[in-house]
């Protein structure tokens, strides 16, 4: 797998979480957030692996919603996350048809691994 430099979340970009030392999920950037502490809106994409994965396979997967319903996060300090990897950059926006949220919550990156619980119920089975 290439590598990409790590740098500050940009629109389209497709950035692989580590949740455990075996397992990582994705998040696709939705908006970069600005300001001296941007607080980037992710949302995961449907996708679960040992290892980040190849920017080829990202174009094609869909969102990943809660139990109920989709869900999105704004985050910041995903580029200085331990076990964060930007895997694509330029992804076009993920189409969905269920409605945005209407909250949006905020937080630190790091805690992208401990989220993903609610979004991926296969990771209590892992």
């Amino acid at each position: 797998m290439r590598r990409l430099p790590r740098r500050l979340a940009e629109k389209g970009d497709v950035w692989a979480i580590r949740v455990r030392e075996d397992t990582y999920v994705l998040v696709y950037v939705w908006d970069p957030g600005s300001g001296a502490r941007p607080y980037a809106r992710v949302e995961y994409l449907d996708w679960i692996g040992g290892t980040p994965p190849d920017a080829a396979i990202v174009a094609d997967l869909g969102l990943r919603a809660r139990y109920d319903g989709r869900w999105q996060t704004r985050i910041h300090g995903l580029h200085k996350t331990s076990g964060s990897v930007l895997v694509a950059t330029g992804v076009p926006p993920k189409k969905d048809a269920r409605p945005e949220p209407d909250r949006i919550p905020g937080g630190a990156a790091k805690e992208l691994a401990w989220l993903a619980d609610s979004c991926f119920p296969e990771l209590c089975e892992l």
